[in-house]
């Protein structure tokens, strides 16, 4: 019976977080400012979960890929708000746009992340 019920809960952790990938910038600009930060925490919740619980850290991408460096939330939202109004990042899911936020406050160099940009709207 534990095993059937870790199956489950290990099920409905992956049915949450394939709804979580597939929503991109169109989603994102008809939300209100609550169901933002609501998805947000929900993406980072689950994630975490899911790399400590379930995965083990087996996964080839750790999830704190997509985890900015100590933001406030309503930064955070703000980040992703300002990256789905350039039209052409609108078919980018928004994991992999919390991706490209979390590359931009890290630092890394304006050369590599516009060509992973390139490569998400390529997708």
């Amino acid at each position: 019976m534990r095993r059937l019920i870790f199956l489950m809960l290990v099920l409905l952790v992956f049915a949450g977080n394939a709804y979580c990938f597939d929503v991109d910038g169109q989603a994102w600009r008809q939300m209100a400012p609550n169901e933002k930060a609501y998805y947000i925490n929900g993406f980072y919740d689950g994630g975490i979960y899911g790399e400590v619980v379930v995965m083990k850290n087996l996964a080839k991408n750790k999830f704190s890929d997509y985890l900015p460096p100590k933001v406030a939330m309503k930064n955070i939202i703000g980040a992703v708000d300002q990256f789905y109004r350039d039209d052409a990042n609108l078919s980018i899911k928004i994991p992999d746009a919390l991706h490209v936020i979390k590359m931009q406050l890290s630092g890394v160099d304006l050369e590599t992340i516009d060509a992973y940009l390139n490569e998400l709207r390529a997708k």
